[in-house]
């Protein structure tokens, strides 16, 4: 948003805690309080869990799934009557969804339901003329990748089929 300072009011963003319902609702009703339809929505959420599926915490996995799949469904349900009729929205996914790792079994089902979910919001919405989009990127060097056991790292890096892509910070 900063880098397309050319045009102030036209783009602006939204920092909510995807695992917390009472921030999920205020981030709709800000949304829905602007005067203005929505022609644009990225949905950049992510909660790595890395651990094997056996010693995975209940709470571990409702989290993960609620802030990777559930929230980012739930705030797009209740944002879509201001979405204009060339609206697009993307999802960010992972390559974790359909690439598996020992470790990331978490992690990578609460994308392949995220997924499943856009292709479903993807049919309903193109009624109404919007499309609703996932992108599945390979590793990118952020601070959740940062915090993955580095042989896991390695492995992941190894078996992508692009090299590591670096975010700006």
């Amino acid at each position: 948003v900063e880098s397309m300072g050319s045009a102030p009011g036209r783009f602006s963003s939204l920092t909510l805690d995807l695992a917390d319902q009472v921030s999920i609702d205020s981030a709709i009703r800000s949304i829905v309080a602007l005067p203005q339809t929505i022609d644009g929505v990225v949905f950049a959420a992510g909660s790595a869990h890395g651990a094997l599926s056996l010693m995975t915490r209940d709470s571990d996995l409702r989290r993960t799934f609620q802030v990777n799949a559930f929230g980012p469904f739930r705030v797009l349900q209740g944002i879509s009557r201001k979405l204009s009729q060339k609206a697009s929205c993307v999802f960010v996914s992972s390559v974790s969804s359909s690439l598996p790792q020992r470790g990331s079994t978490v992690y990578g089902s609460s994308k392949a339901a995220l997924e499943r979910m856009v292709i479903g919001l993807a049919l309903e919405l193109a009624e109404s003329g919007i499309r609703v989009n996932v992108l599945r990127p390979g590793p990118i060097d952020t601070p959740m990748l940062e915090e993955m056991d580095p042989a896991r790292k390695d492995e992941l890096l190894n078996r992508s089929f692009s090299k590591l892509v670096h975010s700006p910070r």
